[in-house]
């Protein structure tokens, strides 16, 4: 895989990915209805209704995560009074944030800036309209921008910023980050050192699967 140097936050000079002082998880929401219409949902007006929520399976992977989840910090001995949960503002993930906190007994915050990567043109279109904007990211950038389709990294600039404005507040807590598969891709690349324009070449999260983005040390 290509790989780009990327140890600092760009926009966020102040902060190193090998030197953070929380730990952070990533999960994709479960199966949504819009997972099973096939269809693109990425504007917040409509991400937002409940129509577009979990399915019965989508809530039943949210709680086999959460208890996947508890099993892991009990494991690494992870308190609940320092874990947090970040959710996207889109029903799927926050009715899947909430069924893994109910679980944890941890708090959920509401973070829109976790919301869907927006696919522009695209919006409520079928979703092998995706293909597309990935095939773009790597090799036709101006595509994107006469679709109106947000960049995958104007799209980790904001992810970033969560992460940022948690560094600047807490040290020794643990976040789990809510959020969509694109979202989670491109920030799972930029930890993982590879250029954004590849990310779909990292593995893919799959309904309600979870993955460490980092860890503290005394968490490793």
């Amino acid at each position: 895989m290509e790989k780009e140097k990327c140890s600092s936050f760009g926009a966020f000079d102040d902060l190193v990915v090998d030197r953070l002082g929380n730990s952070y998880y990533v999960l994709r929401h479960g199966e949504s209805q819009a997972n099973v219409e096939h269809l693109i949902v990425s504007d917040p007006d409509h991400g937002k209704l409940a129509k577009y929520g979990l399915t019965d399976k989508g809530r039943q992977q949210a709680r086999a995560a959460a208890i996947q989840l508890e099993e892991l910090w009990k494991a690494k001995n992870i308190c609940p009074t320092t874990t947090t949960i970040l959710t996207s503002c889109f029903s799927r993930a926050r009715e899947t944030a909430e069924i893994i906190a109910h679980r944890l007994n941890v708090p959920v915050l509401v973070e829109p800036l976790l919301r869907e990567r927006y696919f522009g043109d695209f919006n409520l279109t079928c979703d092998d309209n995706y293909a597309i904007v990935w095939n773009a990211d790597k090799n036709d950038a101006s595509m994107l921008t006469r679709h109106h389709v947000e960049s995958a990294q104007d799209t980790l600039k904001r992810a970033l910023q969560v992460i940022h404005q948690r560094e600047q507040t807490t040290k020794g807590h643990t976040y789990i980050l809510v959020s969509h598969g694109d979202v989670l891709q491109i920030l799972r690349a930029f930890f993982a050192q590879v250029a954004i324009e590849n990310h779909r070449s990292l593995p893919y999260l799959e309904n309600a699967q979870f993955a460490c983005l980092y860890q503290v040390a005394s968490q490793r």
